[in-house]
């Protein structure tokens, strides 16, 4: 983990842990810093960050956070399998007029259509979870058979460069590093079109213990992550220098890729899309209420 925002003068003692992601939609909390949010908040936190959902979550469950980001998805698929998870506040949303995440093959790839995606190798940012979903929903709704395509787990850091040698066939890749490869590779398909055009992608969660035993940290946490949510998607500009300061990437390629869009209130109808398609592919074996994966101390 790398430690990204120091603790708030708010308070010296038990700052909040919070796990995010290096990309633009993991960093909310960052850009909360940015605007004075945390400070105005009264909260004490410390943010680091991790290149996979996966182990934001084992951090969680283990204890050695409190809250953390993860998708949709993987949340319901943990909580499923007995992990006492909940959902704190909704994180970034996936709009089909700024896609933030696209699958990608090398420039001289002679892949075209799905078709052509049968037999092949696709890295993805966590297997079982939102990033092979979607490529795999796009695949069989435009003629291909995605139980033929092997998906391997890489961080979105790796995929540019495994695609232009050639190590693999494409690649579900997040910005900031769909842009950034782009002069090696080129878009494919903007593939979570092919679950909605509109729904939640990421989430901020913590254990159900942790947020009964911390009720009204948890709601000033959530209530910090909308003000941060309707700043950010407001002040671009603004994020997207954090967002350089912080990932040390190339400015240009920062100001011209889509940004995330931020999900501003507690909107349970957001989740359906995702929860729907997970079901549908067997990522969840039963219908889950997209309220029910909010904790009830946060439930309206």
């Amino acid at each position: 983990m790398a430690p990204l925002l120091p603790v708030s003068a708010a308070s010296a003692a038990d700052p909040i842990r919070v796990i995010g992601l290096p990309i633009d939609t993991g960093l909310e909390v960052q850009y909360a810093q940015a605007a004075g949010i945390v400070d105005q908040s009264g909260l004490s936190l410390h943010a680091e960050t991790m290149y996979a959902g996966a182990a934001v979550q084992a951090a969680i469950a283990g204890g050695a956070a409190d809250i953390g980001l993860t998708n949709v998805s993987s949340l319901a698929t943990a909580r499923e399998k007995g992990l006492p998870l909940v959902m704190v506040a909704p994180a970034g949303l996936y709009t089909s007029k700024e896609p933030t995440s696209v699958l990608m093959v090398a420039r001289d790839s002679t892949l075209r259509t799905a078709r052509d995606l049968n037999g092949k190798i696709i890295a993805v940012n966590g297997l079982k979870s939102i990033s092979q979903l979607g490529p795999e929903i796009w695949i069989d709704k435009n003629g291909g058979d995605s139980t033929t395509v092997h998906f391997i787990d890489m961080p979105f850091a790796e995929m540019p460069q495994a695609l232009a040698t050639h190590r693999i066939d494409a690649a579900l890749v997040a910005e900031p590093q769909a842009t950034s490869a782009k002069k090696d590779a080129r878009v494919f398909a903007a593939v979570y079109d092919a679950i909605g055009s509109r729904f939640l992608i990421t989430a901020w969660f913590s254990t159900a213990a942790w947020v009964s035993a911390n009720p009204d940290l948890a709601r000033k946490f959530a209530a910090m992550i909308y003000r941060a949510a309707a700043w950010s998607n407001t002040h671009r500009a603004q994020t997207a220098e954090v967002l350089i300061g912080l990932t040390k990437l190339d400015p240009a390629i920062v100001r011209a890729m889509p940004r995330v869009v931020f999900d501003e209130s507690p909107d349970p109808a957001a989740l359906k899309p995702h929860l729907d398609a997970a079901l549908k592919y067997g990522l969840i074996t039963k219908p889950v209420a997209p309220e029910d994966l909010f904790a009830p101390e946060l439930r309206k």
